[in-house]
């Protein structure tokens, strides 16, 4: 999984096939292209475009790893990676009335009531 603010070029995985000598590696059906790139030398997968959790939660793609030796031999596995929601938004709070408190409130009395609201999805835009 990869944090939905990762910088474009942050590795999210290094796929590495277990043939004896050295492969080249690249994607076959990506469910949405140029989100992530892999050097088809090292394996390594990185972030190649902005992620958003709240429009695409997850993404499934096909690893294939071909022997450099003999390029008929080849390996393929499926990649899932999924994008981890952060916290971007503030709460926003309006406060519904401007109470002035007499020493004599009792204790446990509402003194003030807001209502508000953050633009986050799921636990992140829990407000508690």
């Amino acid at each position: 999984s990869v944090n939905e603010n990762a910088n474009i070029n942050d590795t999210v995985i290094t796929i590495n096939a277990s043939f004896q000598y050295p492969s080249q590696y690249y994607f076959i059906k990506e469910s949405v292209p140029n989100i992530f790139t892999i050097d088809p030398n090292t394996g390594v997968v990185r972030v190649a475009s902005n992620l958003n959790h709240d429009i695409v939660p997850v993404y499934t793609m096909t690893v294939v790893a071909i022997w450099s030796v003999d390029p008929t031999r080849n390996s393929s596995t499926l990649l899932t990676i999924y994008i981890r929601a952060v916290n971007k938004y503030r709460p926003q709070c309006m406060s519904i009335s401007n109470p002035t408190i007499p020493d004599t409130t009792a204790v446990g009395s509402t003194v003030l009531q807001l209502s508000c609201t953050d633009a986050d999805t799921g636990l992140n835009g829990a407000i508690v």
